[in-house]
C-alpha cells in the first residue's frame, strides 16, 4: 500500500509565516507614522507661507489704496491703542476647510501670537506673523 502524501502546511510553518509578517509590520508601521508626521508638518508649513503672503498682498494694495480694498490702514492692538502703518505686529490668522481653503482669514495685532498651526475641535487654525521685512521684500520685488 502506497503512503498518502501529506497535503497543507505544518502548524510551524505557519507560526513562522505569521512571525515574519508580524515583524514586518512592527518596522513599517513606525516609518509610515512618521512619514505622515513629515508630511502634515510641511502642509502646515505651507499654509502658513501661504497665509502670509495672502496678508502681505492685501496690505500692499492697503497702503496703495487700491479702489477694491478698505483706504484706512488702522489696526488696534492688545490694549485697543491705534496702530498704524507696517510698524504693528501684525498677525494673519485664517481657518483652513475640508478642501484646504483659507477661511475667516483676519488681520490683528498681536504681540504674543505663535506661528504656526492649531487643530482644536476640529478646526484648523493658521496663524503667520507678518513682519516689515516681509512687506518691504514684497514691495522691492512688485516694485512700489
Amino acid at each position: 500500500m502506497a503512503k498518502k502524501m501529506k497535503k497543507g502546511f505544518t502548524l510551524a510553518e505557519l507560526l513562522i509565516v505569521v512571525a515574519i509578517i508580524a515583524v514586518l509590520t512592527a518596522i513599517a508601521v513606525p516609518l509610515f507614522v512618521t512619514s505622515l508626521n513629515k508630511a502634515q508638518n510641511a502642509a502646515d508649513d505651507a499654509n502658513v507661507s501661504s497665509l502670509r503672503s495672502v496678508a502681505v498682498v492685501y496690505i500692499l494694495n492697503l497702503e496703495k489704496g487700491d479702489e477694491d480694498y478698505e483706504k484706512v490702514f488702522t489696526f488696534k492692538d492688545e490694549t485697543n491703542t491705534e496702530v498704524t502703518g507696517i510698524k504693528a505686529n501684525l498677525v494673519a490668522t485664517a481657518n483652513v476647510d475640508a478642501k484646504g481653503n483659507f477661511t475667516n482669514i483676519a488681520l490683528k495685532v498681536d504681540s504674543s501670537a505663535k506661528e504656526g498651526v492649531t487643530t482644536v475641535g476640529g478646526t484648523k487654525t493658521v496663524t503667520a506673523k507678518i513682519t516689515a521685512v516681509d512687506l518691504e521684500t514684497a514691495m522691492f520685488k512688485s516694485g512700489s
